[in-house]
C-alpha cells in the first residue's frame, strides 16, 4: 500500500499494536509477529508500529533483510544496532558486536562460543539502552541470514532485563522456523497478527472517488491485496475486466504490473523459465505441459515449482501449477517477452494437440502463435469457431476472424470460405457486433445457395435488432419475390427501403401502409410462380406479426408440399437462432391473453 494512502481495514490489528507498545511502556517485554502474503501490508504495519513506539518514547531500531544479502552474516542487524552502538565506550563485548555487524569478524565461521558472546553482547546493548526501553523492528525476515535469525531467536527466548519490544515481519509461506517456534513458547507476551485481505467496504474507503462499478472490478481483480488495489486503480476498466476473466492484458498497460513482482525478475534463469512457462500454459497448468513449454526436463520443473512455492508465487495442486494471484501470472507473462511468448504458445498448442487437449484451449494457444498462411492453424481456429458460435459467440468471432486473416486468399479455403464467412457473421451478430455482422453479410449478397438465402435471412435479423424495420422487411420481401436484393454503396437496399426524409421510422409491430416504402406481401395461390429458396419460412404478414394457422395434411400430388421447396430448411435455421419473432427487439407482444412471447403457435420456437 502506498505510504500516503490511508490505512484501512486494519483497526483490530492497530489496536493489538497499541497493546504491545503499552506493555513495553509499562515496563514489560513484548513480541509482535506480522505475517501475510506479498503486498498485504506488513511493511506498512511495521511503520505504524514504529510511529507508536516513538510516540511512547521508546528507542526505535529498525532493520530489514534483503534477498541478496542472505550470505552476509548479521546483515539484518547491521543498521538496526547502529543507534545502540553509537557513542558506546570501547569494551570487549561491544567491540565483538561491532566487528560482527560491520562484517569485520568471521561470524559465519566462528565457533558457537564466539556466537554466544555476540548474542549476549547484543542483549547487553539492549539492557544498557536509555529508558523507557527499546523497540527492535525487523522486516522481511524470510530473507534473513542464519546468524541474524539465530540472534533474533536468542533475544526472544532470553529477553533483555530492560523493557523491550521485538517485532518481526515475514511472508506466511516462508516462515523462519526457529523464530516462529520461539514466539510460540513465550505465551501471552506474544502478539501474533496474520494480515487479512481487504473487503469491499475497505476498498470503498481506500478509493472513495472511484465509481462503484470500477471499485467492484478492482476488488475482484486484486483479491483484496492492498498493493494490487493501488496498482489496479491506475488501469482502464477493460484491462480490469481482462484480469477478472483471466485474459491477456493490453500491452500499453501491462508495464504497470511488472513492477509489482520483482521476485520473478530476480530469479535465476531456470526458475524464471519455469515461471514464464507456467504463465503461458494457463491458469491451472499441468507439470508436463509446463516442462514442454519451458523446454526443461520434468524433474527440473518440479524442483523449480517447489522453489517458486516457497517464495509464495505458485501453488501446486493435483499435479498442476497455479499462481497465487492473477497479477503475478500477468507480470510473469509480460516479463517473458513477446517473441518468447509466441514460440511458447506454439509449443503449448503442439503438446495439447498431441495429447488430445480440449479444442478451446488449443485454439487459445494457436491464436497467439499462428503465422500467416498456416493452414493447419486456420483449420483449428475454424473448427473451434464453428463449435462455439452459439455458446461463446464473441470468442468464436475472434477465432473465425483470425482464421480468415491467416488465409486472405479466397482460393485457400475454396467453397468453404462462404460458409465460414456466414458463420463469422452469425458469431459477430450473436456477440453484439451488429455493424460488423452487417458488413460481412453484405459480402454474401451474391454468394451461392444456400449461403445467400441464409445470409439474407440473418441480415434481416441483424437489421431488426438494429431497429431498422424497413430494411428487414425489404430483405424478406425480396426473398418472397424471388429477387436478389442489390446493395448500394451506402448499404441500403436499392428498392423497398426508400422513405421520405420527414417520414417517421416505423417500430416493431406497426402496420406497414401501402406506399410507405415497403411493398405489402402478396399471397399467391398454389401453382403460381415459385418463390426463391426458403421464401416460405421468411413470410411476415402485414404489421410484422406471424399469424397462427393450421397446416392441412398434404395429399399426394398437392402443390406446396415439402418437395416443392427443397431449400426452406436452411433459411429457417438462419432465422431461428437469433429469434425473428416480435420479441427480438425487446418489445412486449400485444394480442390475445396468454399468447407466447416471441411468435405464433407451436413449432416456431
Amino acid at each position: 500500500m502506498a505510504a500516503d494512502a490511508p490505512l484501512v481495514g486494519r483497526d483490530a490489528q492497530l489496536a493489538a499494536l497499541d497493546g504491545a507498545v503499552a506493555t513495553v511502556a509499562g515496563g514489560g517485554f513484548a513480541v509482535v509477529k506480522l505475517c501475510g502474503e506479498p503486498g498485504i501490508g506488513k511493511t506498512r504495519m511495521l511503520r505504524a508500529l514504529e510511529q507508536r513506539a516513538a510516540a511512547a518514547g521508546l528507542l526505535v531500531c529498525t532493520g530489514q533483510a534483503t534477498e541478496f544479502e542472505q550470505d552476509v552474516p548479521f546483515a539484518t542487524y547491521a543498521e538496526a544496532l547502529q543507534p545502540l552502538l553509537s557513542g558506546r565506550g570501547a569494551g570487549e563485548e561491544g567491540d565483538a558486536v561491532s566487528r560482527a555487524v560491520n562484517g569485520h569478524g568471521p561470524a559465519g565461521a566462528a565457533s558457537s562460543v564466539d556466537r554466544a558472546r555476540i548474542y549476549s553482547g547484543v542483549r547487553r546493548l539492549l539492557d544498557d539502552a536509555r529508558p523507557p526501553g527499546v523497540a527492535l523492528l525487523l522486516d522481511d525476515l524470510h530473507w534473513a541470514d542464519s546468524p541474524s535469525l539465530e540472534l533474533t531467536e536468542y533475544l526472544i527466548r532470553k529477553p533483555p532485563r530492560r523493557p523491550a519490544l521485538v517485532a518481526v515481519a515475514f511472508r506466511t509461506e516462508q516462515p523462519p522456523s526457529g523464530v516462529v517456534d520461539a514466539i510460540a513458547h513465550i505465551g501471552p507476551a506474544a502478539t501474533q497478527i496474520s494480515l487479512p485481505h481487504l473487503g469491499p467496504a475497505d476498498v470503498d474507503a481506500l478509493l472513495p472517488e472511484v465509481p462503484r462499478r470500477r471499485r467492484a472490478l478492482i476488488v475482484r481483480a486484486s483479491g483484496g491485496n492492498p498493493l494490487y488495489v493501488q496498482a489496479l486503480s491506475r488501469l482502464r476498466d477493460d484491462t480490469l475486466a481482462a484480469l477478472v476473466d483471466d485474459h491477456d492484458l493490453d500491452a500499453s498497460e501491462s508495464h504497470i504490473l511488472t513492477g509489482l513482482v520483482t521476485d520473478i525478475a530476480d530469479l535465476d534463469e531456470r526458475l524464471r523459465r519455469v515461471a514464464y512457462a507456467a504463465a503461458v500454459a494457463g491458469a491451472h497448468a499441468p507439470i508436463d505441459l509446463v516442462a514442454h513449454v519451458a523446454e526443461l526436463p520434468t524433474r527440473a520443473v518440479i524442483a523449480g515449482a517447489d522453489q517458486l512455492h516457497r517464495r509464495g508465487l505458485i501453488d501446486v495442486d493435483c499435479g498442476q501449477l497455479r499462481f497465487r494471484h492473477p497479477l503475478i501470472r500477468a507480470a510473469a507473462h509480460e516479463l517473458a517477452g513477446p517473441a518468447w511468448r509466441v514460440a511458447a504458445h506454439a509449443r503449448a498448442a503442439a503438446h495439447l494437440r498431441a495429447h488430445r487437449g480440449s479444442l478451446q484451449v488449443v485454439a487459445h494457444h494457436i491464436a497467439r502463435s499462428a503465422q500467416p498462411g498456416d493452414e493447419a492453424a486456420a483449420e483449428v481456429l475454424i473448427e473451434a469457431g464453428l463449435a462455439f458460435t452459439y455458446s461463446a459467440p464473441a470468442q468464436a468471432a475472434r477465432w473465425l476472424g483470425m482464421a480468415l486473416r491467416l488465409l486472405p486468399d479466397p482460393d485457400r479455403l475454396g467453397d468453404r470460405r462462404q460458409t465460414v464467412l456466414l458463420q463469422y457473421a452469425r458469431a459477430l451478430g450473436l456477440g453484439g457486433d451488429l455493424e460488423g455482422s452487417r458488413e460481412v453479410l453484405r459480402e454474401l449478397a451474391h454468394a451461392g445457395e444456400p449461403v445467400r438465402t441464409e445470409a439474407a435471412a440473418f441480415r434481416a435479423v441483424v437489421a431488426r435488432l438494429r431497429g431498422d424495420i424497413d430494411e428487414a422487411a425489404a430483405l424478406l420481401t425480396a426473398e418472397l419475390d424471388g429477387e436478389r436484393l442489390p446493395v448500394t454503396a451506402g448499404g441500403e437496399a436499392a428498392r423497398g427501403t426508400r422513405r421520405d426524409r420527414g417520414a417517421p421510422r416505423r417500430r416493431c409491430g406497426d402496420a406497414a401502409p401501402r406506399g410507405a416504402g415497403t411493398r405489402p406481401v402478396r399471397r399467391r395461390p398454389a401453382g403460381a410462380r415459385r418463390r426463391s429458396p426458403g421464401a416460405a419460412s421468411l413470410r411476415l404478414p402485414p404489421g410484422g406479426r406471424r399469424r397462427r394457422r393450421s397446416t392441412p395434411r398434404r395429399r399426394s400430388g398437392q402443390a406446396g408440399g415439402r418437395g416443392d421447396q427443397p431449400d426452406a430448411a436452411p433459411a429457417r435455421r438462419a432465422v431461428r437462432p437469433a429469434g425473428v419473432g416480435p420479441h427480438a427487439t425487446g418489445r412486449r407482444r400485444r394480442g390475445r391473453p396468454g399468447a407466447r412471447p416471441g411468435g405464433g403457435g407451436r413449432g416456431e420456437h
